[in-house]
């Protein structure tokens, strides 16, 4: 599972609180604009950092779960190899 746009989420919360803030204490536009400008680039470079360490996790966790899976299947073959040849022993006794 890879995960999009999060960086993008984690921008628009902050520009979300960053233009509540200035509306509720009066910052004038130019400073707004500035202030806004400043968390974009702040956030997005977190957001792309965050973004990237949980996209490796997800790739780690999804190649543990193949291997887990492979390892799995190989046992059931060889177990399906075993009852196989312990039947036909038994058939061949049975015949003799």
């Amino acid at each position: 599972m890879r995960i999009k746009n999060f960086n993008l989420v984690i921008v628009l919360i902050a520009e979300i609180l960053v233009a509540l803030y200035g509306y509720l204490y009066h910052y004038t536009l130019p400073r707004l604009a500035i202030t806004m400008g400043i968390v974009f680039i702040i956030f997005f470079i977190i957001g792309s950092i965050l973004q990237s360490m949980s996209n490796r996790l997800f790739a780690e966790v999804e190649a543990r779960e193949a291997e887990a899976r492979e390892a799995l299947e190989k046992q059931e073959a060889e177990l399906a190899a075993v009852e196989i040849e312990n039947r036909m022993a038994a058939e061949q006794k049975e015949v003799m």
